[in-house]
């Protein structure tokens, strides 16, 4: 079971202090301020948890005072208040302001709930968050934009309702020069996680194409290692595109489901026999195993360099690394 996000209590007071506010038909700007500050400290692990609480916590509010007509304020509903009403249950609130404020994004968290926007289950707000969500992408600075491409583009594929603009914005995230560069610097240092799924999903673009050799030489875990080792000596950059099942034994009615990915040619160029040279010398097995898969599929245009390799690759401690090695030497490479 999820645990309940927790919410401070500066933040809930100011989210009812909006709240009341635009109930009453204004905007209160010291409770805004105190709301998009304590947005920084929210995690993005959980977001549609944080959006769901944030939302209850608008509606725990008295009960709106009597106002008699002539004490009401004219046009009391038409106006936005920037960023909180992204979190509103009220379609049309979450369009105008989506039509209406175009700025950076205060906070990583702001971002997220932005580009989320874009996957809303109401067309108009789709729409609307085109605008907003490229703006925002283009101004924010490179460290909301880097925290919020690393939650994202793995999550992507999840979203069904952002047809292909909306995916195309959530895709655009690592092309800036500075973001690109900061997300490499982030996979190559990144002890644990899903770095090498972020490597993935940012390589639908060319802006990480050309700090692959780094990220294969030098990032700490092992799977970004291979992953960038396979784009550069494959020489195309893959990354999943989804779901599909595959029969196993269709007379049985059994299946399984399997990833399906898909590729681009890189923009850049590296030589194969160096870098096949280096990956077998990786100290990872992951490594050495795709260097040993490339080698079988290429042996034939590396001619007498294979046998080298092939040599190196049967005496690896591994047994499946070797076996790949000894079977290449049985085909006739031993000589």
């Amino acid at each position: 079971m999820t645990a309940r996000p927790e919410i401070s209590k500066k933040m809930q007071d100011a989210i009812r202090r909006i709240a009341s506010a635009i109930r009453m038909g204004r905007c209160d700007p010291a409770a805004l301020t105190v709301f998009i500050d304590e947005t920084s400290s929210l995690p993005l692990s959980n977001i549609a948890q944080y959006e769901n609480a944030i939302r209850r916590i608008s509606y725990d509010i008295q009960p709106m005072p009597r106002v008699l007509p002539w004490q009401r304020q004219p046009d009391a509903y038409r106006f936005a208040v920037p960023w909180f009403d992204l979190f509103s249950a009220n379609g049309f609130r979450r369009e105008r302001v989506l039509r209406t404020v175009m700025t950076e994004a205060p906070s990583a968290f702001l971002l997220a709930v932005l580009l989320r926007r874009l996957n809303d289950w109401i067309p108009q707000v789709r729409e609307a968050a085109h605008k907003a969500a490229r703006h925002a992408v283009a101004t924010s600075s490179v460290d909301i934009v880097v925290d919020v491409a690393w939650v994202l583009l793995p999550a992507r594929l999840t979203w069904r309702r952002t047809g292909p603009e909306g995916q195309a914005i959530i895709d655009s995230l690592p092309n800036r020069p500075d973001v690109a560069k900061s997300i490499c610097q982030k996979i190559l240092r990144e002890p644990a996680g899903g770095a090498s799924a972020v490597l993935h999903e940012a390589s639908r673009c060319a802006s990480l194409d050309e700090f692959l050799p780094e990220l294969a030489a030098s990032a700490i875990q092992p799977a970004v290692r291979a992953a960038a080792y396979r784009m550069l000596l494959t020489r195309r950059a893959v990354w999943s595109d989804g779901w599909a099942w595959r029969w196993t034994d269709k007379s049985m009615g059994e299946r399984v489901r399997e990833r399906t990915w898909v590729s681009r040619e890189l923009t850049i160029e590296t030589g194969i026999v160096p870098t096949l040279t280096s990956a077998l010398s990786d100290p990872s097995p992951a490594v050495r195993r795709v260097a040993g898969d490339v080698l079988i599929s290429h042996q034939a245009e590396l001619g007498e360099v294979a046998l080298a390799l092939a040599r190196q690759l049967e005496t690896d401690p591994y047994p499946s690394i070797a076996e790949r090695g000894r079977f290449l030497l049985s085909k006739g490479l031993r000589g």
